[in-house]
């Protein structure tokens, strides 16, 4: 008689073939390795999926570095540096020659100009367009040795004929020595502006804005009817005139 005829097995009894064997764990050293490796990666996952440390599930955000400022940074307690200061050094004056004089009232109303030299007056030779301006004997009575100085500003005026109402020119224009001074029709150009200098005497040279030169008779001459021209300025008597 067999034992299992004898002995009924309980419920639930559970045999092994014959020659079966009992799984055992692997021995290879690369397989330890290997499971070992999958294990951290599964806990590293989980760890970055709940959000590290905090565990509210929110991805960490790295820290964003400051942009330094552009701009010089003053320490903290200091004021700022002043902007440098300009220094403009004022002009100084020149002081005027020796034996000048004040610069002479200029009149308001017609007057003569009266040459040191002959003590003649500046005047027109006839009436028209053109006409030249010559040294002549004073009259006081003649409007044609008569010269409004009308101020155009910055010194300068312009000489209106008391009887033509034309003014000086400077023929051409031209700014050579040796010019003609005539009246012509006013249009206020350089050939017609004209500064009254300051002698030395306290007389006036009159100078034309458009050459720089002045007034003088030809060849330095003294009668009457001598042509007035221009001549490089030099302050001699031939060139100052006196007003009145």
């Amino acid at each position: 008689m067999s034992t299992s005829a004898q002995r009924p097995d309980p419920a639930g009894t559970v045999y092994r073939r014959p020659g079966a064997t009992r799984p055992r764990l692997p021995r290879d050293p690369l397989t330890w390795v290997a499971v070992f490796i999958s294990a951290a990666g599964l806990l590293l996952g989980g760890f970055f999926v709940l959000g590290g440390p905090g565990g509210d599930g929110t991805p960490a955000v790295p820290a964003v570095a400051a942009t330094p400022s552009t701009g010089a940074s003053t320490p903290a307690g200091q004021e700022p540096p002043a902007p440098p200061t300009v220094t403009v050094s004022s002009p100084t004056a020149t002081p005027p020659a020796e034996g000048a004089s004040s610069p002479p009232t200029i009149p308001t109303g017609p007057t003569a100009f009266r040459q040191v030299a002959s003590s003649r007056c500046l005047g027109v030779d006839g009436d028209g367009a053109q006409a030249p301006a010559r040294l002549l004997d004073c009259r006081g009575d003649d409007p044609r040795q008569r010269w409004l100085p009308n101020a155009i500003g910055s010194g300068l005026v312009s000489l209106v004929n008391q009887a033509s109402n034309m003014c000086l020119d400077v023929e051409g224009p031209n700014a050579a020595d040796g010019a003609r001074l005539q009246q012509y029709p006013c249009h206020g150009e350089a050939n017609q502006q004209w500064q009254l200098v300051p002698s030395a005497g306290g007389q006036v040279l009159i100078a034309a804005l458009y050459s720089g030169r002045c007034a003088y008779p030809d060849g330095g001459r003294r009668d009457a009817g001598t042509e007035i021209r221009q001549i490089t300025c030099v302050d001699a008597p031939d060139q100052q005139w006196q007003f009145g």
